[in-house]
């Protein structure tokens, strides 16, 4: 058998206290991880919450957004509208035959087309 040497009763005293106060710093060590886990989880929690209601709030505004671009293009279309002129299609009215030319106007006889007024310079090359 091999030899072994008892510890004294004071000894097993002294290693019994330091034990138990190892113990009761990991406890306190526990108590305080825990505590400190759980204000994290309630700014977490909280931290949640707010993120959240920017979230909201941020699809609102952009729903807000959306609805006023809408409202600018539907202005600017309404003020496009209503500043536009409309021209006729050009096409020559042919329903009176008489007005319609059958052979070239000579330039001779500028002179003799009402002028309503307005001074008309003869073309290049006639002469009065």
């Amino acid at each position: 058998m091999g030899s072994h040497k008892l510890a004294s009763r004071a000894t097993l005293r002294h290693q019994l206290r330091h034990l138990q106060t190892e113990r009761d710093d990991l406890a306190q060590r526990l108590a305080t991880v825990t505590r400190d886990f759980d204000v994290a989880a309630v700014e977490l929690s909280g931290a949640i919450a707010d993120r959240r209601a920017a979230e909201a709030r941020n699809k609102r505004l952009d729903a807000q957004l959306s609805e006023a671009v809408a409202e600018i293009h539907r202005l600017q279309a309404q003020l496009a509208e209503r500043d536009a002129v409309t021209v006729p299609p050009m096409y020559p009215d042919t329903s009176n035959p008489t007005d319609v030319a059958t052979h070239p106007i000579p330039l001779a006889h500028a002179q003799d087309w009402p002028t309503l007024g307005l001074r008309l310079a003869p073309p290049k090359g006639v002469t009065r």
